[in-house]
């Protein structure tokens, strides 16, 4: 901040120092209702919206709130559906190295919150975030059994591990002639593909709904494409 040098200008440049002293900051901190974008347009952060998108040929991330909006642009957009708390993480990934648009195997990851189980409950669930008890703008684990004396859980937790379930719906531009997608388990391997009412395509967008029953659900995807 002394020099000029905010957190902000990180999102659109590499920053550095120069030693002699001749160096010349020309970038200025952009207000915070204008998306911060790095040169190449690889890199988004929304402040306002709080989210980040990630564009390269081969990748498409989306990150933050993403709520109930639609996402993205006319190649890749992503929407959440269902209960969820509008937070999410999605990547796409071409595991062949080639454009998106023309990839024949794609990975989907799709991450949400993470918790632990909470200790002692029948059947077992996951611990919850609860409000701060002296100051309700703040969250914090709920406590295990026997701890009400203290202001929150412990951040060691407790198998199963837990991730929020977040429903939804994938557009992406492809030159596909036609698309499976499968379910991919802990190791890697396809479960069964989604029907074709959760991976359809049509003049060359594919809608991929994910994470939309629980027996198909899963952090990852894979988009095996015909051309």
């Amino acid at each position: 901040m002394r020099y000029g040098v905010t957190p902000e200008l990180a999102t659109q440049a590499r920053l550095g120092m120069d030693l002699s002293g001749a160096g010349k900051l020309d970038k200025q901190t952009p207000p915070a209702t204008t998306p911060l974008r790095a040169a190449n347009g690889e890199f988004e952060f929304e402040a306002l919206q709080r989210t980040i998108q990630l564009r390269t040929p081969q990748a498409r991330g989306f990150f933050g709130f993403l709520m109930k909006r639609r996402v993205g642009d006319d190649n890749v957009a992503i929407e959440l559906l269902g209960k969820s708390r509008g937070f999410t993480g999605v990547l796409l990934t071409a595991l062949d190295n080639r454009p998106l648009v023309s990839s024949r195997r794609i990975l989907i990851s799709a991450s949400s919150a993470v918790t632990g189980n909470q200790p002692g409950s029948m059947p077992p669930r996951p611990k919850e975030l609860i409000r701060y008890k002296s100051d309700a703008k703040w969250w914090t684990l709920e406590q295990d059994a026997g701890m009400n004396s203290k202001p929150s859980g412990p951040r060691d937790v407790e198998g199963p591990v837990w991730m929020e379930r977040n429903e939804a719906r994938i557009s992406l531009r492809t030159q596909a002639k036609r698309i499976s997608v499968y379910p991919l388990d802990g190791s890697g391997k396809h479960m069964t593909a989604l029907d074709g009412n959760r991976a359809s395509l049509n003049n060359g967008m594919a809608t991929i709904h994910i994470q939309a029953e629980i027996a198909q659900a899963s952090p990852w995807y894979e988009v095996v494409a015909d051309e």
